[in-house]
């Protein structure tokens, strides 16, 4: 009989976890969540045209750049993933801002030039979009509503947000590289993964976690298939770079944290939604992740990367950019 983290579902529950935690610098242990310490991040250089801000959420002073677009378009609020920034997204910025859009990056707490040290995987950083939505609002720059558009984690924010406040003020929602509705198995949830599969994990993490790293930014690209082609070695090197500074007890620990439900908040997005996802994606594979969702969402367009990993926003972004112009339209 294998090991749980040798079987299929254990393999794939071992991917998220790592997402969760091993893009993380400095994650420490505190109570029975994940905490992150404040990125050290060098003098901000606000690019040409934006307008770096802060809003306030819990206390907490976080990081915003805004584009300014035509009062006749709905506002784009953009959340990142796990480890992230706002600064991976001007590429994509850029282009919304030239359809007009008044785009709205957003530094979630404890990640890039925002304070905080915890980080609750969307249960309290959906605030944290609700504040860069009064701070739009406050700045006559709303436009015709807003747009929320999540990568990843960042789709969480999106869920827990409409979950909580609804979506009187939001037009529609951009999922990429979505979250699944819930990934332990249940007696109501038997598409998910065994909770055994759990303590396989930590035993995995403790036996080599620089190489189990690797392995997970790899797997992150697809690099064995289009390594050289759509991501370079260079790449690759950079994010171990960053992912080996976690803290081990840090990622030990997240993987009791990764247990969000989102099935109560998914079917309050009565919002015309685009779900974009890599068909190769081995973090979140389609088959537990957005093929799931999209059947929860009443008014969804699902669109599938051929050939895209996880991380389809480096690998795949003239296609993303392809859906997103006229779906934003």
């Amino acid at each position: 009989m294998l090991p749980p983290w040798r079987t299929r579902g254990g393999r794939v529950l071992l991917r998220v976890v790592l997402y969760a935690t091993t893009l993380i610098v400095g994650l420490p242990l505190a109570f029975s969540q994940m905490m992150i310490k404040p990125l050290r991040q060098p003098a901000s250089h606000v690019p040409p045209g934006y307008e770096e801000a802060y809003v306030f959420a819990d206390g907490l002073r976080l990081r915003t750049w805004t584009l300014r677009g035509e009062p006749e378009r709905a506002a784009v609020i953009v959340t990142h993933g796990v480890g992230d920034s706002l600064e991976s997204f001007t590429g994509v910025a850029s282009v919304l801002h030239r359809r007009g859009h008044t785009v709205l990056l957003l530094d979630l707490r404890g990640h890039g030039g925002s304070e905080g040290r915890y980080t609750s995987l969307g249960g309290r950083e959906k605030d944290d979009v609700r504040a860069a939505l009064r701070h739009l609002r406050g700045r006559g720059l709303a436009g015709r509503g807003f747009i929320l558009m999540g990568f990843s984690m960042g789709t969480g924010e999106v869920t827990r947000y409409i979950g909580k406040y609804g979506t009187r003020r939001v037009r529609k929602a951009v999922l990429i590289g979505a979250l699944g509705p819930y990934l332990v198995k249940t007696a109501d949830n038997p598409e998910g993964v065994d909770a055994g599969v759990f303590a396989g994990i930590k035993a995995a993490i403790k036996a080599d976690r620089p190489t189990l790293l690797l392995d997970f930014i790899r797997n992150f690209y697809n690099y064995d298939v289009l390594g050289g082609k759509l991501v370079s070695e260079r790449v690759v090197e950079d994010n171990w770079n960053v992912a080996v500074g976690a803290s081990a007890i840090g990622t030990l620990a997240c993987v009791d944290a990764w247990v969000e439900d989102f099935r109560k908040d998914i079917p309050k997005n009565d919002v015309p939604t685009l779900l974009l996802h890599g068909d190769a994606d081995r973090i979140l594979p389609p088959d537990a992740s957005s093929r799931r969702l999209a059947k929860l969402i009443k008014n969804i367009k699902f669109v599938e990367l051929k050939d895209g990993p996880h991380g389809v926003l480096w690998t795949h972004a003239d296609q993303i950019n392809a859906e997103l112009v006229p779906f934003l339209a």
